[in-house]
């Protein structure tokens, strides 16, 4: 039995367990709290997961107008089916916390490959053609040869070297007018994933007329 004059005691011994007992609860909870890791936005994380599914191509890597460039078959998450408009997936070049840099190719007259760098959102940062000529292989006016070289410290240089002529109206296979044209453009992706002009040449080297 308690009596009158321990009852105050008993009270207030309970009273502090009660306190001790939410205060650790309280320090729990916080210490819970301060543990927790923030989610990723969903695209990003789709982000992540695509570009990691995305082959990584070795550099240098070249290629020519001529050649036919393999490409690859990748599973878009929805949040990311806007980039099918960019083409078919031909592989990736270099990736950092900031960008990834990815070759699509395009159906043309030719196969066309383009550069694209992309953020960890699934942004378009930069775009690049890699083909400069305006003329594959042999056609009824011109005849050209394009090429790309990337290397390894993401430095890209496109080269074209074309002739523009007239045909003979009587014999086709004799050229008239002959004009020789070399191209050079050459460019870098910077650490944020632009894709910076360093300079471009364009030379004529002969001009040869016939009456």
């Amino acid at each position: 039995m308690v009596t009158n004059n321990k009852l105050p005691s008993l009270l207030i011994k309970l009273l502090l367990m009660a306190s001790s007992g939410i205060m650790l609860t309280g320090c729990h909870n916080s210490l819970k709290d301060n543990t927790t890791q923030a989610t990723p936005p969903p695209v990003a994380n789709a982000m992540s997961q695509f570009t990691a599914s995305v082959k990584l191509l070795n550099l240098p890597f070249k290629d020519t107008c001529y050649d036919t460039i393999a490409t690859q078959h990748v599973t878009l998450p929805d949040s990311l089916t806007k980039l099918k408009k960019y083409g078919q997936v031909v592989g990736k070049i270099y990736q950092t916390p900031h960008y990834t840099a990815i070759i699509y190719s395009i159906s043309a007259d030719v196969q066309l490959p383009i550069l694209n760098t992309f953020n960890e959102h699934g942004e378009r940062i930069s775009s690049l053609k890699l083909f400069i000529g305006d003329c594959c292989g042999e056609n009824e006016d011109c005849s050209g040869l394009s090429t790309v070289t990337i290397t390894p410290n993401m430095h890209i240089i496109l080269k074209d070297s074309m002739q523009k002529f007239d045909r003979d109206k009587k014999k086709f296979n004799i050229k008239r007018n002959i004009q020789i044209f070399k191209k050079r453009e050459e460019y870098r992706i910077d650490s944020t994933g632009k894709i910076i002009r360093l300079g471009s040449d364009i030379t004529k080297e002969i001009s040869i007329f016939f009456s």
